[in-house]
């Protein structure tokens, strides 16, 4: 079979003109969202449109692929469509279990004003309660219930005191108190003797034993009427603070039911009713405390319990008071604010760790090393601020965070946040740990097949909670409409990076760039990263040379630049071939020789070479040898290539008699790891060229893969190879013919 012979001009896809509608891409809408993979997009949109449990979307595909603008901006775009903006999300103080703060739902907005009016309490109920409790009302009721009890407190002094005294003894009464009796003693010729003093008298003679046994006797049962007494005394200083107390209640009862009632007339939620009811309860409850506060420091410290500067160095101190302690129950914590919320959520965690994908507890070592914590502190993370919406998530960056890919399982599976403190599993202490708390959210999974193969087939789980699946190609046909997303994705950089417009040559250029790295002509690249960081490039050398419009020029300047900004190793090798370190002669015709195009890779830029590839051949059974394998410089895939070539060799000339032959195939001045197949024609070439003598041109470099039927399939790398070797010919200064043999079906 002949086939035809390729001209440049052949070696380029053909872009017909007519389908720029423009003359610069400034004319184009920049709002239109730029949906690169059709497929793709409708895997992805039915699992954003189906509410059904688990139906969430891997995103699979070459990196750089447009995955993740595209898939943003068909996220976004569905979700500016619905007008259903998620609940904000509040934790309280729960009153019966205090770690575990309670969970409140409030339409978008109204936990903010929730939060506001909480503040708004507190900053009343420290403002108020003082100025309540110092008015002259409350201190004329108080001085009556007062003086009403210290009245009833002389009545049984005065009895007691009459009593004694007809028993010649006296009360002994403390000089700082004068309701406190210290001791009672009695009266020997007028004056208070202690029982003590009698007893070393009696004991001395100066006393006589009997009286003194008398007023001893006397003495204990006067002191026994004194412990009624002092019982008495309790008794009623029980009942004076419980009086007092139920007097600050009534006092209180009436500001505090005003606050409450105003507030409950905004918040008509029953969460919210129960909340402030306990709030009441409590304030009551605590009355003492407010009370002992108010009298004593009339709340002098004027403290912000939503975390004010000298409020946090209290708490650091240690020395926050027991009001102060008291208030922060009435707060709310509002862990998700939708309050500017016009749509779902659309969140994209780029550092998922259990911090920022689950949320955490925040705590204070003290200066004394004690740590706190409180509900105040819990914050939330992405899957609660997605809540409503869309997460999407890197899959890798997933896995590497220890048992962060189990957690977030469970919470896709409970559709619900359990917020904990890894810490205190580690060190055995107890932290607050809210309620676990409801959610909804379509998880948008981006990784690559590698990934997906391992979840899919190691993670039971996985199938049933990512029900689809979508891959972006890293290709698409070079049809009108694909080419027109060229032009569209440089108005968007326009738009957004300030990038300049590209005429309509400009933009050509840039499909052929497409094209030459899918080497198709057929087919575009579809790698968004590559195309962008061009776009962007010819963009800044066009504004550097003064040109407001890229055109043609730049971008092929461009090119040049980027690529004599990588070329380091290529230009490297062209200096030993330049200097005949390299060994390679374009002239006439040599048996067993051939050159063969082979392509390397250095980092992100590969470059096509030259290299001699001979065959020796002589009797014998060893058959095809691999010098390249022998010592350890052949790949997998070239390993396989050279048995192709050997069982080939079999199959067609010793059907009926065993192959006599020792052959060996040597990479010349190699000395690094071959890969690939894309030498076995070559290299089948040089062995059948050594067998039969037949001479091999050398202005001739050939490439191309082998199967065991001997058809010819196509190879990678062509652009490179066939450039490399043009330029090896013109650093040689060779001016003869010279010809490169590829598949017919490159």
């Amino acid at each position: 079979m002949k086939h035809p012979i390729l001209l440049p001009s052949q070696c380029k896809p053909e872009i017909p003109a007519h389908i720029f509608q423009f003359k610069t891409t400034a004319e184009l809408d920049e709002k239109k969202a730029l949906l690169w993979q059709e497929k793709a997009v409708a895997s992805v949109r039915t699992a954003l449109e189906i509410p059904a449990p688990g139906y969430n979307a891997f995103i699979s595909g070459y990196p750089g692929s447009g995955r993740f603008r595209t898939i943003i901006n068909l996220i976004r775009d569905i979700a500016r469509r619905k007008k259903n903006i998620p609940d904000d999300i509040l934790l309280i103080y729960n009153f019966l279990k205090t770690d575990r703060p309670k969970v409140i739902f409030l339409s978008a907005g109204r936990g903010k004003l929730l939060r506001e009016e909480c503040e708004n309490l507190i900053k009343r109920l420290k403002k108020n309660i003082p100025s309540i409790f110092d008015s002259d009302a409350y201190r004329k009721k108080i001085n009556q219930h007062n003086e009403f009890y210290r009245e009833q407190h002389r009545n049984l002094l005065r009895k007691f005191e009459a009593r004694i005294n007809q028993e010649n003894f006296a009360i002994v009464q403390s000089e700082d108190n004068p309701f406190l009796i210290n001791d009672i003693m009695p009266v020997i010729a007028g004056n208070k003797v202690s029982m003590d003093v009698l007893e070393n008298l009696a004991e001395n003679g100066k006393f006589e034993k009997n009286e003194y046994e008398k007023l001893k006797n006397k003495y204990l049962e006067l002191s026994l009427l004194l412990e009624i007494i002092f019982r008495r005394y309790s008794e009623l200083e029980k009942k004076f603070s419980d009086e007092v107390e139920r007097m600050n209640r009534e006092t209180m009862l009436p500001f505090i039911e005003k606050y409450i009632r105003d507030i409950k007339k905004v918040f008509r939620e029953k969460e919210v009713h129960e909340f402030f009811d306990q709030i009441k309860n409590d304030i009551l409850e605590n009355i003492k405390i407010f009370t002992r506060e108010a009298t004593l420091t009339g709340f002098s410290r004027e403290t912000d319990t939503s975390g004010a500067e000298n409020n946090s160095e209290a708490e650091e101190d240690g020395l926050m008071t027991d009001i102060e302690e008291i208030l922060k129950r009435y707060r709310v914590n509002l862990l998700v604010d939708n309050s500017a919320t016009q749509s779902p959520p659309v969140i994209v965690e780029s550092s998922p760790s259990y911090r920022n994908l689950i949320g955490t507890v925040e705590k204070t070592v003290l200066k004394n090393g004690e740590v706190i914590t409180d509900f105040t502190r819990i914050r939330a993370g992405s899957f609660l601020n997605a809540s409503g919406g869309y997460l999407i998530l890197n899959a890798w960056d997933l896995l590497e965070e220890e048992n962060l890919w189990q957690t977030m399982k469970r919470t896709i599976r409970n559709n619900r946040v359990e917020i904990e403190s890894p810490e205190d599993y580690k060190s055995g202490t107890v932290s607050v740990r809210p309620e676990p708390i409801p959610v909804q959210v379509r998880i948008i999974l981006i990784g690559d097949e590698h990934i997906y193969n391992l979840l899919y087939s190691y993670d039971v789980n996985f199938r049933k909670i990512f029900k689809i699946k979508a891959h972006f190609d890293p290709e698409m046909k070079a049809t009108a409409s694909n080419i027109l997303k060229y032009a569209g994705l440089v108005r968007q950089l326009s738009a957004a990076e300030n990038v300049l417009p590209f005429d309509r040559e400009a933009v050509m250029r840039l499909v052929e760039y497409g094209a030459r790295l899918q080497e198709h002509q057929k087919k575009i690249s579809a790698r968004f990263n590559l195309l962008s960081d061009l776009i962007r490039e010819a963009s800044h050398h066009a504004r550097d040379n003064g040109c407001q419009i890229v055109k043609r020029l730049q971008v092929a300047q461009t090119l040049a630049i980027i690529r004599q900004r990588k070329n380091y190793a290529e230009e490297k090798m062209l200096e030993l071939y330049k200097d005949g370190s390299i060994l390679l002669d374009f002239r006439g015709a040599v048996p067993g020789m051939i050159n063969a195009l082979t392509v390397y890779d250095v980092d992100d830029y590969s470059f096509g070479s030259v290299i001699r590839i001979t065959a020796a051949v002589s009797p014998g059974n060893r058959g095809v040898i691999n010098i390249e394998r022998e010592v350890d410089l052949s790949g997998p895939v070239h390993d396989k290539g050279v048995f192709i070539i050997s069982s080939y060799l079999r199959t067609f000339f010793s059907a009926d008699f065993p192959l006599s032959l020792t052959s060996s195939i040597c990479f010349e001045q190699n000395y690094s790891e071959i890969e690939g197949d894309s030498a076995s024609l070559a290299e089948l070439a040089v062995l059948f060229s050594a067998l039969s003598g037949s001479a091999i041109m050398q202005n001739v470099a050939v490439t191309g893969s082998v199967n065991q039927l001997g058809d010819i399939q196509p190879v990678g790398g062509i652009n490179e190879k066939i450039e490399g070797f043009s330029a090896i010919l013109d650093l040689k200064n060779y001016s003869g013919k010279a010809a490169v043999i590829i598949p017919h079906q490159n």
